[in-house]
């Protein structure tokens, strides 16, 4: 316990009252009310003790059922092992073609376009300046633009823009700086917002830019607050520019949000996030959220109107690069990479359940990875040199059933029943929170614990099941508080020497679930037993009468909601000794209004 000397001013009643033997007197409640300690009779009367708080009854149970449907991602058609480099483009134009531009294809080799046409499935040049680490935007008009970029180890100012009924690209305009890892974002207004990047010496911009389709030049616009590379920019809905993230000092804590409003070309910070890593991506929800992650087991989705940010748990893969793209169903698909030699694993945001579900995989790697949605819903998965044609299906649906504690729970690892089932695919094992995956039978129940739970109130529990065809998803999450920790007092010390009546105070600090009670005891000397002052009381004082030339001894200690106790100390909190010849005081904290 930690002893304090009070802070408060003690105002100084004398109360004329004869030498009563030692008793206890009444301890003062928060409002007002006379608390006497239990088990201590007083004028023949049975004094009655303070209940606890209802938070100390038996906990009741929630149980949650949920269902989640897992599509799976397969390969229709493998189109060409050469298109599709690293850090390329794919543009969907208006005709349902598909433009797929530029990047590495190895030993520094830069690929140009080629177009891809989904009805007879056939690729046919495109033409273009080769370039990587480029920007690459479809035009109100149709066309493309290829912005910026690095060619043989330059970083470009150049600038093409490709008609698809010519198959040509054109130069037009230049920006004013150079750029690679820039940003290149379509306004209602129809011009192009360019910002950020590094330029020639690896230097990072806070510049930007705006190129406007009609006269094809480019005016430089308001500037970054902070200077940023590799960052997102997505168009909201009211037409404003939201920045997020980027490889600006990573020494900082916090990660500035900016918008840029285009009525005053202007940028203004608005929020900041903690670091979120780099190579993110976002993309603007149907409700106007944005979904913001880099794939690595979490994501968040921020509300700029209310300016609030919600997370998400995401599957367990670590990628070297992601891709989004916004489903017809409002979902969005998540394509994950490592390098060439694996898998490409594919994964599916609920916006409105705010969960993931794995969806299977495409063999061999998609360094790079993009996917682009075509007109039959069907998928161009391009990266590492390599052209797919892939398609969603529903495959399994997965039910689970979690029965888990209500109120604050004092274990870190409470007892859970789960349930599980398939439609289709048989059941195999479930995992709570990233746990280890243990066995379950198709309906029957088990009991369980999680692996241990940080304190706090409101901590998910996240079921996810599996498969026999190792497709997983998190079916249900169900939340618990849990308190671990006991709470703390704190002792006021009291004077060396008291009067025969004199006021006893205390405080207390829990962290989480909060203090519920207190118990106060007293010993005559140092070898005299502890007796109850007061008990399971949530006052914060005691009058108590002694007699004179004794020397009382007290310890208190604290309850808190989750049930907590705090150990008695081994040595008593505070003392003092009762000298008739002191006056009697009362001490009353002041209150400050």
């Amino acid at each position: 316990m930690l002893i304090t000397t009070p802070s408060f001013v003690r105002v100084a009643v004398v109360l004329l009252l004869g030498c009563l033997p030692f008793v206890p007197v009444h301890a003062r409640g928060a409002g007002g009310e006379s608390l006497s300690p239990p088990r201590i009779t007083r004028n023949g009367d049975e004094a009655t003790p303070l209940s606890r708080t209802a938070a100390f009854q038996p906990a009741a149970t929630t149980t949650l059922t949920r269902s989640a449907t897992v599509q799976t991602i397969d390969l229709l058609k493998r189109i060409n092992t050469t298109a599709a480099n690293y850090t390329h483009t794919a543009i969907p134009l208006q005709d349902g073609t598909v433009l797929v531009s530029g990047g590495e294809s190895g030993l520094n080799q830069m690929a140009s376009s080629v177009r891809y046409d989904p009805i007879t499935q056939t690729l046919s040049g495109g033409g273009g300046a080769p370039r990587a680490f480029f920007t690459s935007t479809l035009l109100p008009d149709g066309t493309v633009l290829h912005v910026g970029g690095i060619w043989e180890n330059d970083v470009l100012r150049d600038v093409d823009r490709y008609d698809p009924s010519t198959r040509q690209f054109v130069g037009t305009g230049i920006l004013n700086q150079p750029r690679i890892n820039h940003t290149a974002t379509l306004l209602r207004n129809g011009k192009l917002l360019i910002t950020g990047g590094f330029t020639n010496g690896s230097t990072t911009l806070r510049s930007s830019e705006l190129y406007d389709p009609a006269t094809g030049t480019f005016s430089l616009a308001g500037s970054l607050n902070v200077a940023r590379s590799a960052h997102t920019a997505t168009l909201l809905q009211d037409g404003r520019v939201l920045i997020v993230s980027g490889t600006f000092p990573r020494e900082s804590s916090t990660n500035p949000v900016e918008v840029y409003d285009p009525a005053t070309d202007t940028f203004t910070v608005i929020d900041n996030f903690p670091y979120l890593g780099i190579n993110l991506k976002a993309i603007l929800l149907n409700d106007g959220r944005v979904f913001i992650t880099n794939g690595n087991r979490s994501a968040i989705i921020y509300n700029p109107v209310t300016r609030e940010t919600i997370g998400t748990e995401l599957s367990r893969d670590e990628p070297q690069s992601i891709s989004l793209t916004l489903l017809a169903d409002g979902k969005v698909l998540i394509m994950k990479d490592t390098d060439n030699f694996e898998p490409t694993t594919a994964e599916i945001y609920d916006p409105e359940t705010n969960s993931s579900t794995a969806a299977g995989r495409i063999p061999d790697g998609h360094f790079r990875v993009t996917a682009t949605r075509l007109a039959d819903d069907t998928l161009l998965i391009g990266g590492g040199n390599r052209l797919d044609r892939a398609r969603l299906r529903a495959e399994n649906t997965f039910t689970a059933t979690m029965t888990l504690p209500d109120g604050w729970l004092t274990t870190a690892k409470p007892v859970i029943t789960l349930t599980g089932d398939t439609s289709d695919v048989p059941l195999l094992d479930a995992s709570l929170n990233d746990g280890q995956w243990f066995a379950m039978q198709p309906g029957v129940p088990i009991t369980t614990t999680p692996p241990a739970i940080q304190n706090g109130r409101a901590r998910p529990i996240r079921l996810e099941l599996r498969d026999t065809n190792l497709r997983s998803t998190a079916v249900v999450v169900g939340y618990v508080d849990i308190d671990t920790q006991p709470p703390r007092s704190i002792v006021p010390t009291l004077p060396a020497v008291s009067p025969p009546t004199f006021t006893v105070t205390w405080s207390g600090k829990d962290a989480t679930s909060g203090i519920a009670a207190f118990d106060v005891e007293v010993r005559d000397g140092a070898a005299g037993a502890w007796m109850p002052v007061v008990t399971n009381t949530m006052a914060l004082s005691t009058t108590f009468k002694g007699e004179p030339g004794h020397r009382y001894f007290f310890r208190i200690r604290a309850h808190d909601v989750a049930g907590n106790v705090e150990v008695w100390p081994d040595v008593p909190d505070t003392s003092t000794r009762v000298d008739s010849s002191q006056p009697t005081r009362v001490f009353v904290p002041l209150v400050r209004r």
